[in-house]
C-alpha cells in the first residue's frame, strides 16, 4: 500500500490511464491531475491507500504461507478470506467511482459528438437542398429553352411546308393549263 506522494511515475501514469487523463508531464504536473481527479471523484486522496503489485505478489506469497500452515491457521485464513469475499473492498468502490467517471465522461463526449455531427448533417443538408434546388431551375431553364427552340423549328418547318405546297399547286396548275392549252391547240389543227 502506498500514499499519493510516494507513488511512482508510473504508478501516477497507470492511474491517469485509468481515468482516461492525459500521462505527460513531470511527476508534480501528474501528482496534481491525478490528486484533483480524485477530488472530484470525492475520494480524500490524503488518506486514500493505493495498491501495488508488489503489495499484492507478497499478500499472495502470504496467503499460501498461511494455507499451508496448521490446520487452525487454514481456517483462520479461511475466515479472513471470507471476511474480505464480503466486506466491500475500499478499491472496488474507487473502481466503481472510475468506471461511473468514465462513463460519465463518454457519455458527454458522445453527446457533443452527436450535436456536432447533427449540427454537420444538418449544413449538409441545407447545402445539399439549395443546390438541388439551384440544379432543378437550371433544367426547368433549359427545359423551357429547348421547347422554344422546338417551336420555332416547328413554325419554319410549317411555313416551308405550306409554301412547298403553295409551289406544288402552282406547278399543277400551270401544268393543267398546259394540258388545256395543248388540247385547245391539237382541236383547232
Amino acid at each position: 500500500m502506498a500514499k499519493i506522494q510516494d507513488l511512482k511515475i508510473e504508478e501516477l501514469k497507470q492511474e491517469l490511464e485509468k481515468r482516461n487523463l492525459a500521462t505527460s508531464g513531470r511527476k508534480v504536473e501528474l501528482l496534481s491531475r491525478l490528486r484533483e481527479a480524485m477530488e472530484k471523484e470525492g475520494i480524500d486522496v490524503d488518506k486514500h491507500d493505493f495498491h501495488r503489485r508488489d503489495d499484492e505478489a507478497s499478500l499472495k506469497d502470504k496467503d499460501k504461507e498461511e494455507v499451508a500452515g496448521s490446520s487452525n491457521d487454514v481456517e483462520q485464513t479461511s475466515a479472513k478470506l471470507e471476511e474480505q469475499g464480503k466486506a466491500p473492498c475500499a478499491s472496488t468502490a474507487i473502481d466503481m467511482n472510475m468506471l461511473l467517471g468514465a462513463i460519465s465522461q463518454i457519455s458527454s463526449q458522445l453527446q457533443v459528438q452527436e450535436t456536432r455531427m447533427s449540427s454537420q448533417l444538418e449544413a449538409q443538408k441545407t447545402y445539399m437542398s439549395s443546390q438541388l434546388d439551384e440544379k432543378i431551375t437550371q433544367l426547368q431553364e433549359n427545359l423551357f429553352k429547348d421547347n422554344a427552340e422546338l417551336r420555332e423549328r416547328q413554325d419554319k418547318i410549317e411555313e416551308r411546308q405550306d409554301k412547298i405546297e403553295a409551289l406544288i399547286k402552282e406547278k399543277q396548275d400551270k401544268v393543267e393549263a398546259k394540258d388545256e392549252l395543248e388540247d385547245l391547240l391539237r382541236g383547232l389543227q
